[in-house]
């Protein structure tokens, strides 16, 4: 969406919940929008280009996470299975242990806000946001 298309749709609430201009170029927010006016009528519906942009989004964050879990699966079978020497064994375990933390770090820092931030206006739960949600970048 063009940048001053962006700041007029804007909803209402959003200078008063964050305290800024923003008809200010030199403000910065992140907005999507699940539902706009529609001109005619002037009910809300569902824009369909953020719902498959977010879909997509979506299913490609599901693909990483099932990517993921198989690896991790996989990678646990292969060292308890393999003929490998006790201390060989151990080292591979103490590195799978390391390389599950290095995981987990980006799921539980920016996957899961990610995911809540996208998911919770459709399920109803920030029910102020009206199905749209600005963020102050």
């Amino acid at each position: 969406m063009h940048a001053n298309k962006s700041r007029t749709n804007a909803p209402s609430y959003f200078a008063d919940l964050y305290h800024v201009n923003v008809s200010d170029p030199d403000v910065g927010f992140f907005h999507i929008t699940w539902k706009r006016k529609d001109p005619t009528s002037g009910d809300m519906t569902w824009h369909w280009p953020t719902i498959r942009a977010m879909t997509v989004s979506l299913l490609l964050t599901m693909a990483t996470a099932a990517v993921i879990a198989i690896s991790i699966v996989l990678i646990a079978r292969s060292i308890e299975s393999s003929n490998l020497a006790p201390k060989t064994r151990k080292l591979q375990q103490l590195l799978f242990k390391a390389l599950l933390i290095q995981t987990a770090a980006p799921c539980v820092f920016a996957y899961v806000p990610q995911s809540m931030i996208i998911c919770l206006p459709l399920a109803g739960f920030l029910s102020h946001c009206r199905m749209d949600l600005p963020i102050l970048t």
